[in-house]
């Protein structure tokens, strides 16, 4: 209903000053609640109705994005206790900015940690109710607040809300989407059909945490489990539910997409928008990995060096499926002379296996992991450099399991941005090398003073240099035989994309195409909110609920 209705029986103009919005209840039974009020009060009472019809939205976060509590005592912590709490960014940043490597290990560790769902939630919201029930009934306690909270808040009202139906006739015809589509795609305006079919559904929006250090691929069960449970929950005496529609952020779409291949799932899934998916993985991991990571949060939460980052990430099945898949485009990592516009390369790696090319590589001065950074806590039962290489293989697997499938209704978007952090990222990995010495040069009557020398290393060179040193936060040294020494640092970003995931990983939805399932495909300007913060940039918001009443105009409804 619109704020002024007319009255049936007297045609006067009503404006409603009180309102009610009917809610769920735990047992998903709709109610209002009214306080009694003096005779004298006799202005009309809006009652915002619920549609029986139910298609649950589910929000799916990325990594580091769920809430995480500890299953044991674990490094000081009591069973039950959040270990990973994002409830704002400040707080997160002052609980791990001083934790060390050991301390990294010990607390995320995928065997002693699952899913916390006593995050911060609103106080209220009017199509839901106060804080419990949004905690208890649709699961916003999960998922990380200070990424997400205002994101859920907004995609709930305009679901839901009051004006709903006003805020979809807005997008009726609006081709401001259009010039964003990739290539090869037909744009999808929304039609007036499509408002009013949408009209007789109820949207109610959920999340779904996931425990982001196991693989994603128990991370999909978890969703699959969340998916059963929301249409059991929305099939009662007061609406009727069989599908649900699926949004994911960064990681959470490996992990809906994995879903969606699980048995019986494509059915009770109706579509899914991803939103900056790594789809196939980000080169930027291999560059936390070995040199901490940029920026405020992630050098603060993350860390920001390759001891910290890796004490984490060489234990997790789940990050490590984040690095570039054997889809990613081959020679990624390359390694060579000069800087910047100067760089001479000499070898480039994968040729077309970057598991064994790269990651299963031991002791290599270019390789994913320094064996002695993967335990620094010592772990009894840890066996190292074996458990890594098992981690490795179980995202190998992963990702040849994964492919290139799609949900048969899928959409998505990607995104770049317009400053220096947000609007680039690593497409590519260089090792650098700015300079190279003579070990057993003379100078002055001293040896070991280290005379520059051409810089003529073969492939096979390039590829055999030792180790020397690394300062873990991107400067290292490799011999080239015992007496040159050349001196690398890792390159800076050199593609275009949003601050984490590159356009050639964002867009390979668009290239598998409607064959694989994929609808349509946007390349958004995610302005200075990058990777992180996409979904609260007003065009991606503006976009998902074009997406959201896209998906739904195949849905039938049943009452």
């Amino acid at each position: 209903m619109s704020d002024k209705q007319k009255n049936g029986a007297a045609g006067d103009s009503v404006q409603y000053t009180r309102v009610a919005h009917a809610t769920a209840n735990k047992k998903c039974e709709s109610t209002v609640n009214w306080t009694l009020t003096s005779c004298s009060m006799t202005d009309f009472v809006q009652i915002i109705a619920q549609p029986i019809y139910t298609v649950p939205v589910i929000f799916v976060p990325g990594i580091m994005g769920s809430n995480l509590m500890a299953t044991q005592d674990v490094d000081g912590l009591m069973k039950g206790d959040p270990i990973w709490l994002m409830d704002s960014e400040g707080g997160a940043a002052t609980a791990w900015k001083f934790k060390s490597p050991a301390e990294r290990q010990a607390r995320l560790n995928p065997a002693t940690t699952d899913v916390y769902d006593g995050g911060a939630v609103p106080g209220n919201v009017l199509t839901i109710g106060d804080a419990k029930l949004i905690k208890e009934n649709r699961y916003w306690g999960e998922v990380a607040a200070a990424s997400y909270q205002g994101y859920l808040v907004w995609l709930e009202n305009a679901l839901n809300g009051r004006k709903r139906v006003d805020a979809w006739r807005a997008l009726q015809g609006d081709t401001a989407f259009a010039a964003a589509l990739s290539a090869g795609f037909k744009f999808q305006q929304v039609k007036k059909d499509d408002v009013d079919h949408a009209a007789d559904i109820r949207f109610p929006v959920y999340a779904c945490g996931y425990n982001w250090l196991q693989s994603n691929s128990e991370s999909a069960k978890r969703l699959a489990k969340r998916i059963e449970a929301v249409i059991k929950a929305n099939n009662s005496k007061s609406f009727t539910c069989e599908q649900v529609i699926l949004i994911t952020h960064s990681m959470g779409g490996l992990v809906a997409r994995a879903c969606s291949e699980l048995q019986g799932q494509q059915g009770k899934i109706a579509g899914i928008l991803h939103g900056v998916m790594p789809a196939t993985g980000a080169a930027v991991a291999y560059k936390r990995v070995r040199t901490g990571s940029e920026g405020l949060a992630g050098y603060f939460v993350l860390g920001d060096t390759a001891a910290k980052v890796t004490a984490v990430f060489a234990n997790a099945p789940g990050a490590l499926q984040l690095l570039p898949s054997q889809h990613y485009p081959p020679g990624w990592l390359k390694l060579g002379t000069g800087i910047g516009s100067d760089f001479k390369e000499v070898a480039a790696l994968p040729a077309a296996d970057p598991y064994a090319e790269i990651y299963e590589q031991r002791g290599k001065w270019w390789g994913l992991v320094r064996e002695e950074l993967i335990n620094p806590a010592k772990m009894k039962l840890h066996k190292g450099w074996s458990d890594y290489l098992k981690n490795i293989r179980s995202a190998k697997e992963f990702h040849t399991e994964l492919g290139s499938k799609y949900h048969r209704n899928t959409m998505a978007f990607f995104g770049s941005g317009s400053d220096a952090d947000n609007g680039k990222t690593w497409g590519t990995v260089r090792w650098e090398a700015r300079a190279a010495s003579d070990m057993a040069s003379k100078t002055n009557g001293h040896t070991g003073l280290h005379d520059t020398v051409a810089m003529r290393a073969s492939n096979a060179e390039m590829l055999a240099m030792a180790p020397a040193a690394d300062d873990g936060e991107g400067a290292l040294s490799a011999l080239n035989t015992p007496r040159y020494r050349y001196d690398f640092r890792l390159s800076s970003k050199d593609s275009a994309g949003d601050g984490t995931v590159p356009v050639v990983s964002g867009r390979a939805p668009a290239l598998a195409g409607d064959a694989a399932g994929v609808k349509a495909s946007y390349h958004l300007n995610l302005g200075t909110q990058g990777h992180e913060g996409a979904y609260r940039v007003q065009q991606a918001q503006q976009l998902s609920l074009h997406c959201v009443l896209s998906l739904a105009r195949n849905i039938k409804v049943k009452l």
